[in-house]
C-alpha cells in the first residue's frame, strides 16, 4: 500500500510554504496536490493512483498546469517553484523566514 504523500516526498518546503506558494501561483486545490506530487518526484502512475484518477486525466492536468505556469517540464516547474519561493521569502509581510543570512543587513542578493 502506498504511503501518504507527506511521508514519501522530500521536504523541500514546509507545508505552510507550500500553501503560500500555491496561493501566490493561484493554483486550485487539485493543481496544488499535483504540484506537491510532481515536486516529490513521484511517477505519473503513482500520482494518478494516489489522486484517484486515470493516468490520461493526470497528464491532461499536468499539461494545463505547465501551460498555466509557463513551464515545459518538471525541471522547469521545480525552478519556477524555487524562484517563487525565494521571492516570497523576500517580501516584507511574509511569514516565511528569509533564506539568506544577509537579508536583515539589507545585502541579500535576492532582496528587491
Amino acid at each position: 500500500m502506498a504511503q501518504p504523500v507527506s511521508e514519501t516526498r522530500p521536504r523541500f518546503f514546509m507545508e505552510s510554504a507550500y500553501d503560500l506558494l500555491c496561493a501566490r501561483l493561484s493554483l486550485s486545490h487539485r493543481e496544488s496536490q499535483i504540484v506537491r506530487h510532481l515536486f516529490g518526484n513521484h511517477k505519473e502512475s503513482h500520482i494518478a493512483d494516489e489522486l484517484g484518477m486515470s493516468a490520461h486525466t493526470l497528464r491532461t492536468h499536468v499539461e494545463r498546469l505547465y501551460r498555466k505556469l509557463g513551464v515545459a517540464n518538471r525541471a522547469a516547474l521545480a525552478i519556477h517553484l524555487y524562484e517563487s519561493f525565494l521571492t516570497l521569502t523576500c517580501e516584507l509581510d511574509t511569514p516565511l523566514d528569509p533564506v539568506c543570512s544577509r537579508y536583515a543587513a539589507g545585502t541579500c542578493p535576492f532582496r528587491n
